[in-house]
């Protein structure tokens, strides 16, 4: 039987080629798929976060830098969104936050503000590795439905250039699936306690990627499988909050961080059963949208 496979091998090889090869291309070359992000220069930290075992939701604080990427977005001064600073293919850098954060009246980019190299949001401008930038552009997914969250995902253009430092430098883009049950990360400056006030220092959480079966049992008909992952525990007590959106969801492979979710949206904060949404980034790398609009 090995020598009848080998012999239509054989036979047929030229054949079996032209097919490896117009599927590579659709795979990776194919604009209308999306071609992959170049990520040289990225996902690695200058300074080593602290292991995370808590939540955003109840307070972990992070290792001040430890976390490069993370961007602060105020609007009229007040924080609003989190937002993953990114590298495209012209060596520009960029900002990553969710379609929510920017709709409707927050669409106005002269009352954006965008913070880098924060560690606390009070003492942020006597940091070492502080910068701050107006915003030039908003890019904002044009099928995003504010009931539904499906296609939350938007880009930041800032006026000036983003210094790479020890201290701020860009997360890679996933180029990957993720399997079910690899921990990944959430960032935020938002609300610890449900209800409660906002935090002062960036905030850490650890958690589980969740299967989409299990995401859609949880979740209902809301959740999509197409733009949306989820990530948390069964019991909760773990999540992000109010003015968490746009943050990050970064999962690590081979010591390199990959920004692969966005916070998006979810029923409370840290609830049991009811885990967060994230906007699925892969989707928007394989549709061919982020390399369109932000040359990623």
């Amino acid at each position: 039987r090995k020598e009848d496979l080998h012999q239509s091998w054989d036979i047929s090889g030229i054949r079996q080629k032209m097919l490896f090869l117009a599927i590579w291309s659709v795979l990776v070359v194919d604009p209308i798929w999306g071609s992959l992000p170049n990520n040289t220069g990225c996902g690695v930290s200058h300074y080593k976060p602290i292991s995370p075992v808590k939540r955003v939701v109840g307070g972990e604080q992070v290792a001040p830098n430890s976390w490069p990427w993370m961007a602060l977005l105020k609007f009229d001064g007040s924080l609003t969104c989190g937002g993953t600073v990114v590298r495209n293919d012209n060596n520009t850098m960029l900002i990553i936050t969710s379609a929510a954060c920017v709709d409707g009246t927050l669409a106005d980019e002269t009352r954006w503000q965008v913070r880098l190299g924060v560690f606390s949001r009070a003492g942020a401008t006597y940091e070492p590795y502080y910068q701050q930038f107006r915003v030039s552009k908003i890019i904002q997914h044009p099928d995003y439905h504010p009931n539904t969250y499906a296609n939350d995902i938007a880009l930041m253009l800032v006026e000036g250039v983003i210094q790479e430092t020890n201290g701020v430098s860009p997360a890679c883009v996933t180029r990957d699936m993720y399997m079910p049950g690899e921990n990944c990360v959430t960032l935020g400056w938002g609300q610890t306690v449900q209800g409660g006030e906002v935090s002062d220092r960036l905030q850490q959480v650890s958690k589980p990627l969740l299967n989409a079966d299990t995401c859609s049992q949880q979740l209902g008909a809301l959740f999509d499988r197409r733009t949306m992952m989820c990530a948390g525990r069964d019991e909760g007590g773990a999540g992000a909050c109010f003015r968490d959106s746009g943050g990050p969801l970064l999962c690590k492979r081979q010591d390199i961080w990959y920004l692969t979710g966005i916070v998006s949206w979810g029923y409370g904060c840290g609830t049991a059963g009811l885990p967060p949404v994230y906007t699925h980034v892969f989707e928007f790398v394989t549709s061919g949208w982020l390399k369109t609009n932000g040359d990623i």
